[in-house]
């Protein structure tokens, strides 16, 4: 259950390690973590079909890979920033300042506050700072040939913090302490896309496939656009959701038009005026649409679009040239990439802004900023952007979407005269 919180997808090289004297523990790959199983009935039977749940396994499986203590001494030793924690309940994403102080760093009384009162501590994106996630997901994305990330959720007993929902990834969960009762449901949209971000109304029509308790060594992978959810027992629990990204025949179809496009103008033209307004009779735009197909599939240089692709699916911004998003200040100059198409899916206590190419849930209260960029049909200053938020929240929102490719930066506006 990874839940597209403001998450990073930029590894960086790990900081963090575990402390103290401790028995190291196996390592682990996709072969450890489903062991029994083998990897060919996982990726015959179960990849991108159906769920797998793998239990009555030694309780210290994961040894070495991460305890509660390590989340406690985590938390405690005031490395992690906003959003490295976040904290969640009942569905409802806590907003930054109730427990973190203006400059990012974690207000550790408000933080186990919440946590007594129901409140799920997540780590997210935690293989870029723990050195032994980070090894483990590594080692999956040799596998996968795809990024793969690992977030960690500690729950208190007897709580719940996403409500049903699915993924548009590809998830492993690792129970790591504690016990936790799961449903997993069928899935209403086979292999979501991005763009195709979960309704709860489809929890009304969905079927029970599984209902389940989760022990300390259990692993189950549940495929993208299968319904699940969660809820912690008589002990806290500690879980680790292992994300797969993929790249669909569709990302890939995609790839080939936009370089097809490079080299033929014809592809850059725009569709006849009135195409749309029915002006301009559909079977003929139809007919010519199919011409352009028929072009891009005996085009001889789908091979080169295959090999270029190939090339940066595991591609991501370097630590050492990260965008400039720290650079920002509250009168910078931003600007949404007019080529992305984005829509915003309103809940009663979060919302969903989605793109192409990423998604991103944060809570309610960021609704007005993110429908102001999506109309937005220019520039503007960070400080413009409405709703009930700070400048550092502002900051740390559109420092996010800098990194997605969402917006770009005009000018950072060095002194407080700028733009």
């Amino acid at each position: 259950m990874s839940d597209g919180q403001l998450d990073e997808r930029s590894p960086l090289a790990p900081t963090l390690s575990p402390s103290g004297e401790r028995e190291p523990g196996p390592e682990l790959d996709l072969e450890t973590l489903l062991s029994p199983l083998s990897i060919d009935v996982f990726f015959d039977e179960h990849w991108e079909k159906a769920p797998l749940i793998l239990g009555h396994r030694a309780p210290d499986h994961y040894r070495g890979l991460l305890s509660s203590s390590d989340v406690e001494a985590l938390v405690g030793s005031g490395v992690l920033r906003y959003p490295q924690l976040r904290l969640v309940k009942d569905d409802r994403i806590h907003p930054a300042q109730t427990f973190s102080r203006p400059d990012g760093t974690i207000d550790l009384p408000a933080v186990h506050r919440e946590h007594a009162s129901g409140a799920t501590i997540v780590l997210p994106d935690l293989d870029r700072s723990w050195e032994p996630l980070h090894a483990l997901c590594r080692r999956l994305e040799a596998r996968f040939s795809r990024r793969v990330w690992a977030n960690a959720y500690l729950t208190p007993p007897e709580s719940c913090g996403f409500f049903p929902h699915y993924d548009t990834h590809d998830v492993l969960i690792l129970q790591i302490s504690g016990t936790k009762e799961w449903r997993i449901y069928d899935a209403p949209v086979a292999l979501p896309r991005n763009a195709q971000p979960y309704d709860p109304s489809y929890l009304e029509s969905a079927q029970l496939l599984r209902e389940t308790t989760f022990e300390p060594g259990d692993v189950a992978y549940i495929p993208r656009g299968h319904i699940h959810a969660a809820r912690s027992l008589a002990s806290a629990s500690l879980h680790v959701t292992v994300a797969i990204d993929v790249f669909t025949w569709t990302d890939l179809l995609l790839a080939a038009v936009d370089r097809a496009s490079r080299r033929d103008v014809s592809l850059r033209r725009s569709v006849p005026t009135g195409a749309t307004h029915g002006t301009v009779p559909a079977p003929r735009v139809a007919d010519e649409l199919a011409r352009k197909l028929q072009a891009l599939a005996t085009d001889a240089a789908l091979g080169d679009v295959v090999d270029a692709v190939s090339g940066t699916l595991l591609q991501s911004p370097s630590p050492e040239s990260p965008p400039d998003g720290e650079r920002l200040q509250a009168h910078s100059l931003v600007r949404r990439n007019p080529l992305l198409e984005a829509r915003l899916v309103s809940m009663p206590e979060s919302v969903v802004l989605v793109y192409r190419g990423g998604q991103m849930k944060g809570p309610k209260h960021i609704e007005p900023a993110l429908r102001f960029m999506i109309e937005a049909t220019g520039s503007f200053r960070i400080d413009a952007l409405p709703g009930d938020l700070g400048d550092a929240a502002r900051l740390l929102l559109v420092r996010r979407l800098v990194r997605d490719g969402f917006l770009s930066i005009l000018l950072y506006g060095e002194s407080p005269g700028g733009p």
